[in-house]
């Protein structure tokens, strides 16, 4: 699979091999010069990198003084480089350090990995040594912008189900121009690579040359606008076999901002423990786009510690969220030491500074009252929250501390378990900000007094978000309406506490993963799908309210039905046909349609070929009677193929690429067509404009619709249901009817939109849920009850809508139920008991009755206007002639 020749001397280099040579007939091409008896540095600065190249990896350096080896799409080490892959001690004043470090550089790995799991497959034989890669995450979303000439901080996290003892790196993967170490020019790397450790945190620079004021060429900020690009890789070091993991970020520098700097506490200060202190800071534009920083983290650091992504015990947030305004009080804490410094860090990004010396916290010489909060902010949602406090003195203060309060709203409830306590003790402030209605920022200031010496405060922000959405409500489409578009757009009022909505369209009102056809979380109040929805259909849809607190719940579901339209494809019976490259053809994909009727709507539903150059291109729709809308022309320049439909009602202007396969709206409207017959040759006409690109119309579909003339459903009875409490009753037709001339019982379909809340609605005994249908022909047969749940409620209510499967609708309707002990429930409802059948349903010529125990029945035949058609009694099994009767609708 690879070779490689150990030589003891060589005449010009120290080893020399082929690129990605491994499984290939120049598989032995690797070379290694023993020049030096130090076998360490011959293994990992010669043979390790020869056998490097073999395994598929170029050189991984920027610049070695222009000695033509370089490899800029892979060179992601500023100059020399450090790794195995890298000239290290080769490159004169591009030299980052003297020799290579025994690992491969990120870049490196990814093309061996991609060398040794790709093209060698073809020869490895791969032995499993029971080993996992890692699983790595970052918590970063890309694109985001950081100020020039400003630190910043990038941590990983990575999880390893073997177990093993993982290191990690940081690792710049940007690969611009040759340049000399210490100046990158564009994106060129910036940053070197240090030996894998235990740190999952890297800090740019380096943290000792903050600490020290310094500068080193092998850790340049940028100064102007670029992109930086970083690999957290992770090694678990498995002694069987290691492999290796990474996930990348990517962000951008912008000379918009920067740099941004501490400007106070840069002179070796002494302050008091206890002191309230300003820290000042340049925000020199980082609050603006395309950073916008509003608020930043100031902490305290002792003993150099400035890795702001894991707070310790040397490192103290001192104000959390607090305005990127550039100054913010704060309070010293009772630490003391000559090592501190002040850290200012973006509150939601990565780039930070610390002041430029180290100052002094002493004990105070007079006394002092101080405290500390268990909190330094809060984020609320209309609740309560205790926040422990615990006082000191200082410069030999023991007295009573007063506790007290500010800032709150007037609507919150605040108290202190104990409000005056000796210095020393502690307490609890217990908030209460149930009755806060309203999403709010607010300002809490905690003070301690005691008598004679300076009171003490701090201020915690407090971020309430209120979780009332009571003001949400449907505007459009009205609930009920019919024949609407097939592209709607959706919408509601502002709710005054809502972040955000989560917004659902179905084809059912159980929203059930299967029946959602669109579903979106938006911030603004409208929305229109992304896809247009079908004719002769019902949609359902509904909307929640939403922020960080709550989900809202769903109001009651709104519905409307669109257009009634016949829709059906045609597709051309003569392609493919070729599109030569001589002159400028027109290629006519024939279309032949046959039916009666007008267009009430014509889509092109496939439009795919091959072209060389979409530019050249014009494409036409064209009727049987002439008349043609041009769909596009001379667009998308040297792409090329096509691949999309078009349609007046989608929500895509045109655009480009054609090979998308997404339906755009044509450069002329399609509906320049409606009207015209149906029948006859249609084409879809493709113009080449321009000599000298070849390529071929493969397919052809358009799609034409006709106006539907309905006969909807009628509702025909919609009563009260009147039962007994705790008690089942039978809907029966009196209650509930709808009928339909074109359309038999069970073709009526009812769809339950809203349950009962005080019983159940049941289909032969079994629950009905959201969603789920009936048909008139089971409440003709005496299927659908109600059972009150005797819960002590004198109504109920249910809502449903019907279809007739033909595109007519029942828009959805209340039914209502009253619940009272003089009630009785139907005589009918002993069919559960007795079991009558009634057949066939609809009957022709006679009707069937039958009873199990009752040896006769009185039955009588009405009409829907209540009259008495026949009046009989028979025996246990009876036919009634209905020969006599017209068409249509009866009870029995």
């Amino acid at each position: 699979d690879l070779g490689h020749i150990y030589h003891r001397a060589c005449t010009d280099v120290g080893g020399v091999a082929y690129l990605g040579s491994i499984c290939s007939n120049n598989k032995g091409g690797g070379v290694t010069c023993h020049a030096s008896s130090n076998l360490e540095y011959v293994t990992v600065s010669i043979a390790a990198h020869e056998m490097g190249h073999q395994l598929g990896s170029p050189h991984s350096f920027n610049n070695c003084s222009g000695d033509g080896n370089e490899s800029l799409p892979n060179g992601f080490e500023p100059g020399s480089g450090t790794t195995i892959m890298s000239y290290a001690g080769l490159c004169g004043s591009n030299n980052v350090q003297g020799g290579n470090d025994d690992y491969y550089h990120v870049g490196s790995l990814t093309n061996i990995y991609r060398s040794t799991r790709d093209a060698a497959q073809s020869c490895a034989e791969e032995i499993n040594i029971n080993n996992h890669e890692a699983d790595v995450q970052l918590n970063y979303t890309n694109g985001f912008y950081i100020p020039i000439g400003t630190p910043f901080i990038l941590t990983g996290d990575a999880t390893d189900e073997d177990g093993n003892n993982m290191t990690y790196s940081w690792e710049q993967v940007n690969s611009g121009p040759l340049s000399s170490l210490g100046a990158p020019l564009n994106n060129a790397p910036a940053f070197r690579v240090y030996y894998p450790d235990e740190n999952k945190t890297r800090i740019f620079p380096k943290d000792n040359l903050l600490l020290s004021n310094s500068s080193s060429k092998v850790e340049i900020l940028a100064e102007y606008n670029r992109n930086y690009n970083f690999q957290f890789v992770v090694r678990d070091n498995n002694p069987g076999g290691g492999t290796a993991s990474w996930e990348e970020v990517a962000f951008f520098a912008s000379d918009v901002g920067g740099p941004f700097l501490v400007t106070s506490n840069n002179t070796n200060d002494v302050m008091n423990a206890g002191d309230q202190q300003t820290v000042t800071w340049d925000v020199a534009g980082t609050d603006l786009a395309p950073i916008n920083c509003q608020n930043v983290n100031i902490y305290i650091s002792y003993d150099s510690e400035l890795n702001t992504d894991k707070l310790t015990d040397d490192l103290i947030l001192l104000a959390e969220n607090t305005p990127n305004d550039g100054f913010q009080e704060i309070v010293i804490p009772t630490r003391l030491t000559t090592r501190a410094r002040i850290v200012v860090r973006a509150a939601d990004n990565i780039f930070f500074d610390v002041s430029n010396r180290n100052n002094i916290v002493e004990e105070p010489s007079t006394p002092k009252v101080y405290f500390e909060s268990a909190e330094t902010q809060l984020a609320l949602c209309s609740d309560t929250y205790a926040i422990e406090i615990s006082t000191q003195g200082l410069g030999g203060y023991e007295g009573a501390v007063r506790m007290e309060i500010e800032g709150l709203p007037a609507e919150a409830e605040a108290d202190f378990t104990t409000a005056t306590l000796m210095a020393g003790e502690s307490t609890t402030l217990n908030l209460d900000f149930s009755n806060v209605l309203s999403t709010g920022n607010y300002e809490m200031k905690i003070l301690a007094i005691a008598e004679g010496i300076d009171s003490l405060e701090r201020i915690i922000p407090i971020s309430n978000i209120a979780t009332d959405f009571s003001d949400l409500a449907y505007i459009g489409p009205e609930n009920g309406i019919k024949g609407y578009t097939s592209l709607p757009t959706l919408e509601w009022t502002m709710v005054q506490n809502a972040f955000n909505y989560k917004v659902e369209i179905a084809t059912n009102p159980g929203f059930t993963e299967a029946t959602i056809v669109h579903s979106a979380t938006v911030t603004n109040t409208n929305y229109t799908p992304s896809e247009i929805l079908e004719v002769s259909s019902v949609y359902y849809w509904r909307v929640r309210a939403e922020n960080d607190c709550r989900q809202g719940e769903y109001p009651d579901v709104y519905a409307f039905s669109t257009e009634s339209l016949s829709c059906q494809s045609f597709e051309a019976n003569n392609l493919p046909k070729n599109i030569s490259q001589s002159g400028t053809p027109s290629i006519l994909a024939e279309i032949p349609v046959s039916g009666l009727g007008q267009v009430a709507d014509v889509n092109v539903k496939v439009f795919k070929g091959l072209h060389e150059r979409n530019k050249d291109l014009t494409a036409y729709l064209q009727a049987p009677d002439g008349d043609r809308v041009k769909l596009f022309g001379n667009e998308c320049g040297n792409q090329s193929n096509f691949n999309c439909a078009f349609d007046d009602e989608s929500p895509t202007d045109f655009s480009c690429p054609l090979n998308s396969q997404e339906t755009y709206k044509p450069e002329v409207a399609l509906s320049d067509l409606n009207g015209k017959d149906i029948a006859g040759l249609w084409i879809l006409q493709l113009d080449d404009n321009v000599t000298g690109n070849s390529g071929k119309f493969e397919q052809a579909t358009i799609e034409i619709c006709s106006n539907v003339s309905l006969n909807p459903p009628v509702l025909v009875n919609n009563n009260v249901l009147e039962l007994p409490p705790g008690t089942r009753d039978v809907i029966q037709s009196p209650q509930m009817l709808t009928t339909d001339p074109d359309n038999t019982f069970d073709q009526l379909i009812y769809t339950l939109v809203t349950a009962p809340q005080h019983g159940q609605l049941q289909l032969n005994l079994v629950t009905l849920q959201i969603g789920d249908q009936w048909t008139q022909n089971d409440i003709q047969l005496n299927n659908l009850t109600y059972l009150h749940s005797d819960d002590g409620s004198e109504s109920d209510m249910l809502r449903f809508d019907v279809v007739d499967g033909e595109g007519g609708w029942v828009e959805i309707t209340n039914f209502n139920i009253a619940i009272d002990d003089s009630f009785v429930t139907s005589t009918l409802d002993n069919k559960f008991d007795n079991e009558i059948t009634i057949y066939p349903n609809p009957a022709d010529e006679s009707l069937y009755i039958s009873h199990k125990t009752i040896d006769a029945l009185s039955i009588k035949i009405l009409d829907l206007a209540g009259r008495i058609l026949s009046n009989l009694s028979t025996n246990r099994n009876n036919m009634i002639n209905t020969s006599n009767l017209d068409n249509g609708v009866y009870l029995v």
